[in-house]
């Protein structure tokens, strides 16, 4: 089974509407949608009504703790073997996760990466064509060592036992109450994969919206974003800290 956790805030009926008719429509048999509403000021409930006689569905609504909080909550219900993250104002391009999840299975990997394409416009555009894998079978880490990873967690399909804390030592969650916290998750889960590969599949639809989290241009919220990034890379640094001995310069 397939998690879709989805995660909205102050959004617009049609976009959530439009979001989890995507995910329904993939094809897929085994799968559920957990919604989580990060304290909207009108709840997204009679939205999610409308789909509960056509999947497995679930809302789950937080105090105010933004998008990471929103997530850790999400896996915390989680029941699929594999997760995705979708953004309730983003959707996905017909029938490629399904796709992908029989590349994932088929190969054993730990983790898919696939590609995105920014979209415009309130219909959804139709997929494009379907590829094979795009790059060799390896571990995340050497995959690190070779590539500049994209921060954004929406664009991997994942094993969610790499989110366990065996055998990590402790379970890998989102930072929260702050923005960018996709990018030291993702460069977490990367590392913990043992198989990854990635696909030139375009399965995710990137919705340009001017006052979502990287579009708004107010002075405040770009200082914001600013002292968010310092913090994510200081959890990068000490998260290096972790993995590097100090005499031998070796990866564990």
């Amino acid at each position: 089974m397939i998690t879709f956790i989805v995660t909205t805030y102050n959004l617009e009926d049609w976009l959530l509407r439009r979001c989890l008719k995507s995910i329904i429509t993939q094809g897929l048999e085994d799968y559920e949608i957990i919604v989580v509403d990060d304290e909207s000021a009108v709840s997204p409930q009679p939205v999610i009504e409308e789909f509960t006689s056509q999947a497995n569905i679930r809302l789950y609504t937080q105090k105010h703790s933004r998008q990471g909080a929103a997530r850790n909550l999400a896996l915390s219900h989680a029941q699929g073997e594999w997760v995705e993250f979708v953004d309730g104002d983003d959707y996905l391009f017909p029938h490629t996760v399904k796709h992908c999840l029989a590349m994932a299975e088929s190969h054993a990997l730990d983790l898919l990466m696939f590609g995105y394409k920014e979209v415009w416009g309130r219909d959804p555009q139709p997929a494009p064509s379907l590829i094979a894998l795009h790059s060799p079978i390896m571990p995340g880490h050497e995959y690190m060592r070779r590539n500049t990873l994209f921060g954004s967690c929406c664009t991997l399909l994942f094993r969610r036992a790499l989110c366990d804390a065996t055998p990590y030592g402790s379970p890998l969650r989102f930072t929260e109450h702050t923005y960018i916290e996709d990018e030291e998750f993702v460069t977490r889960l990367v590392w913990r994969a043992q198989r990854m590969a990635t696909t030139g599949n375009t399965v995710y639809a990137y919705y340009q919206r001017s006052d979502s989290t990287t579009h708004n241009t107010s002075h405040q919220h770009q200082r914001e974003l600013v002292a968010n990034y310092f913090t994510i890379l200081r959890c990068l640094q000490a998260f290096e800290a972790t993995l590097v001995e100090p005499h031998e310069g070796v990866t564990r």
